[in-house]
């Protein structure tokens, strides 16, 4: 077997990308995931939830405009992860939703390498992970485990 080496350390910056989710594809991931059904994705309202896909709701209930669910930001944060390390395998991803990811808006989806663990089979990552909206807000962010096999 060949020995795959791992160029990620402590410090190491996850490549960002950038990420800009609109009302389609927002809408598109609920009907997918099951949040919505064909009537509910017509509609744009599914059970309380249309702070996603109603802008006027989302102003009632006291956003800028609509939202995104906050399990759709943890993709990108997800895809950034996979496209920097296509052979390992994210074991752990947890989420703290700091503050509203609004739809139409460009995020980058980045991170740091924050601890390393060689072990025999393979390498043990963790890796803080962040969205960064245009005025360096956080919005949401999290800690990631990563592990890659070696061999």
């Amino acid at each position: 077997m060949t020995d795959i080496q791992v160029h990620a350390d402590i410090g190491d910056e996850v490549p960002p990308i950038e990420w800009t989710p609109d009302t389609s594809w927002v809408k598109d991931m609920m009907a997918l995931s099951g949040w919505l059904n064909d009537n509910d994705a017509e509609r744009g309202s599914m059970n309380g939830l249309s702070r996603f896909t109603d802008e006027e709701t989302a102003r009632s209930e006291g956003f800028n405009s609509m939202i995104v669910p906050g399990n759709l930001g943890m993709t990108a944060m997800e895809t950034a992860l996979q496209r920097w390390l296509p052979n390992g395998r994210i074991e752990k991803l947890d989420c703290v939703f700091r503050m509203p990811v609004n739809q139409g808006e460009t995020y980058t989806a980045t991170g740091v390498v924050t601890d390393r663990h060689d072990e025999p089979d393979r390498v043990i990552l963790e890796i803080d992970v962040y969205l960064l909206r245009a005025d360096n807000q956080r919005p949401q962010g999290g800690t990631a485990v990563v592990t890659i096999a070696r061999g």
